[in-house]
């Protein structure tokens, strides 16, 4: 594609793409990505960071079981839909001061991170569908508020006891 480096809105939904189209990481005036409704199971490393004008990111229907530990690069995301994937964690997406919206429904997540809404600007979260313990699926039906309640309670009840671990 001659113009390719100005693109700023990419379609690649519905395509059957079994591999996530690493060549997009070239693109970066890109704003808003569509790779929903492919059977990705995987996202390689080194491919976030360099869309650093990234705002919008559609990953849903997917096969996707985690997510690569780079992703908290992409700054200037504010939506980002990950529903009906087999995510298990959401660790990668801690540091996303700017995310709006985040869709999360029909995963395998067992725990949402605590420190994904510590100092955050989400406004709209949801995760219906999931296997949730932490926090349990009745905290989280009342949104954001009940979930950060939930967390500020853990560390007040439990302040030597990290609720989060972050590997590196």
């Amino acid at each position: 594609m001659v113009c390719s480096h100005f693109l700023i809105e990419l379609n690649l939904s519905r395509n059957e793409f079994s591999d996530f189209p690493v060549d997009i990481r070239g693109l970066h005036q890109l704003e808003k990505l569509y790779v929903n409704q492919n059977n990705i199971k995987t996202i390689p490393e080194n491919v976030f960071p360099s869309l650093e004008k990234l705002r919008f990111l559609k990953l849903s229907t997917n096969r996707l079981e985690k997510l690569p530990q780079d992703m908290n690069r992409c700054q200037q995301l504010n939506y980002l839909n990950l529903s009906n994937n087999c995510l298990r964690n959401l660790d990668a997406l801690v540091g996303l001061s700017h995310l709006k919206e985040l869709y999360v429904e029909r995963n395998q997540l067992a725990e949402l991170p605590d420190l994904l809404f510590q100092n955050s600007s989400l406004t709209l979260f949801k995760a219906s569908g999931n296997p949730l313990r932490k926090p349990p699926q009745e905290v989280c039906a009342g949104g954001l508020r009940d979930i950060q309640s939930y967390f500020a309670m853990l560390e007040a009840n439990a302040p030597n006891v990290s609720t989060y671990s972050h590997q590196k």
